[in-house]
């Protein structure tokens, strides 16, 4: 079934001008690339934060100033993504760096998830002194994930 999903997608009109068209995959990485950046560096600044490693600790408000912008870049990073995947989806899908970094940016999401459900729940009680342990193992979870997955990404291009 995912394989004719991957075909589909390779046979889309936008993946056969992606492929044709030598402009197109460059910006599209571009695209990738710069939004891609400004989410993990806002990821990590509220992460550092978060640890107590990086100035005045204030998290709630600190990431609710850049929570918009980073789901915003974080879309234009899927969309991105999306589009440099699908001219070649059966290649990449079957690419171990490509697997692992996918499997790496789940787990930031499900880590991020505990966190909201866990540690956020009590901020309030913890947002001008040091977080609790289990927020900091967050941020430490979450920093490792995005950087994992941004150097797995770097190896997609090299690996099969």
């Amino acid at each position: 079934m995912l394989q004719s999903i991957f075909a589909a997608m390779e046979d889309w009109e936008i993946s056969q001008i992606i492929t044709d068209e030598p402009f197109w995959f460059p910006a599209l990485e571009t695209l990738h690339v710069g939004a891609l950046t400004f989410v993990v560096g806002t990821i990590l600044f509220v992460d550092l934060r978060l640890m107590g490693l990086a100035g005045r600790y204030e998290p709630a408000r600190t990431s609710l100033r850049i929570l918009s912008l980073t789901w915003a870049a974080f879309a234009i990073a899927a969309a991105s993504g999306t589009l440099m995947f699908a001219p070649a989806a059966a290649r990449y899908a079957a690419n171990s760096a490509f697997q692992l970094k996918m499997l790496a940016m789940a787990l930031a999401g499900l880590n991020m998830l505990a966190f909201h459900f866990g540690p956020w729940r009590r901020i309030a009680s913890w947002n001008e002194g040091r977080p609790p342990a289990s927020a900091r193992a967050c941020g430490l979870v979450s920093m490792a994930l995005w950087i994992a997955a941004v150097i797995l990404g770097r190896y997609v291009p090299f690996t099969q």
